[in-house]
């Protein structure tokens, strides 16, 4: 990982071939909030035991993109000194998975991400796009591109271009 570069090449997990737009590099400090969990060998595709940060979401038959910290089972590793932790950067976040010690992962998402209730996140569509866009039928078109946590909110990034409320944008209701 630490040997990629913005404009190499990568394959995605749907097998595209992809240029990495950006590689971050985070140096997390000891303690609960950054400690990563461990992905043993064998457990979705793993080929040896893979730590991942709590937040990184990985691909879970039946339940799609869970974050690390909500699947449960995860043993954690404790740091014992600095650690870092990279992220790849590829053109579309919401599409654009990798595999990673053979486990599918999230590529890096391209800005800050809000966590909504449902109520809140209907609240923004209406406040944003008027009254229809608050509707079931228009609620479930976002929330298909959207990221809905197990936890039950709504995950949406804060400003991006070809974000999932682009589903709803100029639209007729």
């Amino acid at each position: 990982m630490d040997s990629l570069r913005a404009g190499d090449l990568i394959q995605t997990a749907d097998g595209r071939s992809v240029a990495i737009q950006r590689v971050k590099t985070m140096v997390a400090q000891p303690g609960p909030a950054a400690d990563p969990f461990i992905i043993p060998a064998g457990r979705f595709g793993a080929t040896a035991a893979l730590p991942i940060s709590p937040r990184h979401r990985v691909a879970v038959p039946g339940r799609g993109l869970v974050e690390a910290r909500e699947i449960g089972g995860l043993a954690r590793l404790p740091m014992r000194a600095a650690w870092t932790y990279y992220n790849i950067g590829l053109p579309n976040w919401e599409t654009d998975n990798l595999i990673v010690g053979g486990v599918e992962v999230e590529s890096l998402a391209p800005v800050e991400r809000v966590r909504l209730t449902l109520a809140e996140f209907r609240g923004l569509l209406v406040k944003k796009y008027g009254a229809e866009a608050g509707s079931k039928a228009v609620l479930d078109r976002v929330l298909a591109t959207c990221r809905l946590g197990a936890d039950g909110l709504v995950e949406a990034p804060v400003v991006r271009r070809g974000g999932c409320l682009n589903s709803i944008k100029n639209s007729t209701f």
